[in-house]
């Protein structure tokens, strides 16, 4: 009896521990969403998105996430900068032109028609070292756009190792859990029988239902791993809007 109420207690327990948990998701879910949870639906990815190999999705990565891409942009601008402070080097050439008409008497026979042609020349010889400095700075915000972009891809591409490791281990996971959760179901089936004809005790049989309980516990915990898994790799790809069927487009306003 007192093992009885010692297991009881336990769940008990452990129901408080579970509810404590749900309220810790509805907040959290509150937090990044702004209203409660109501009428949820469990999200199905595209499972013929997901890539062939790691290779593949390194690759993808590489081409597609948008942390990537905006590195490369950042790159692009700092060395179009760079080349634009060239131009203080060298002389800047300009063609003037002009034409006048001036009239002496009224007449309109003592006038002077003049037209003017010129092409200036002017070469900035020295300017305090400005055009020297803003070189090094040019230099300065390229090196560093270079460093941020290494370390962009060196995050993506460790993301997506990590998401996909996960991917792979979880799925061996799962056919293990599964054996285990029809293995437990079938022991608990023996038992029940045994237990009708007094060969199993009720502590006997609940010690069994409450292993198949554990067992299908941990096979759903292990399919919530693999569902984040999915949308891990997704986001390593930079797919991750495109996977859920949601175009940023739509969340766009004017004159904001």
């Amino acid at each position: 009896m007192s093992q009885a109420g010692g297991r009881l207690a336990r769940a008990n327990a452990n129901l408080l521990a579970s509810k404590n948990q749900l309220q810790d998701a509805k907040a959290a879910y509150f937090r990044l969403v702004g209203e409660l949870p109501d009428a949820l639906v469990m999200p199905y990815p595209d499972k013929s998105m997901l890539p062939h190999s790691k290779s593949e999705l390194l690759v993808k990565a590489r081409e597609k996430h948008p942390t990537i891409l905006a590195s490369i942009s950042d790159v692009k601008a700092a060395e179009a900068q760079l080349d634009g402070n060239k131009g203080n080097y060298y002389p800047k050439v300009s063609l003037n032109l002009s034409h006048s008409k001036n009239e002496y008497n009224n007449n309109g026979d003592n006038y002077i028609d003049e037209s003017k042609i010129s092409l200036n020349v002017t070469y900035n010889l020295f300017n305090g070292f400005a055009d020297q400095e803003q070189k090094k700075k040019g230099i300065y915000q390229r090196e560093q756009a270079l460093n941020l972009r290494t370390s962009a891809e060196f995050q993506v591409i460790e993301g997506a190792e990590f998401a996909w490791s996960s991917f792979q281990f979880v799925q061996e996971q799962l056919t293990y859990l599964q054996q285990h959760v029809e293995f437990s179901y079938t022991t608990l089936q023996a038992h029940k029988k045994q237990f009708t004809l007094g060969r199993r005790s009720l502590l006997d049989l609940l010690d069994t239902e409450n292993e198949l309980f554990e067992a299908r516990k941990n096979y759903v915990s292990a399919e919530q791993v693999e569902l984040v898994a999915h949308y891990r790799i997704y986001n390593a790809m930079g797919i991750l809007l495109s996977s859920l069927r949601i175009d940023v487009n739509d969340f766009q306003t004017l004159g904001d």
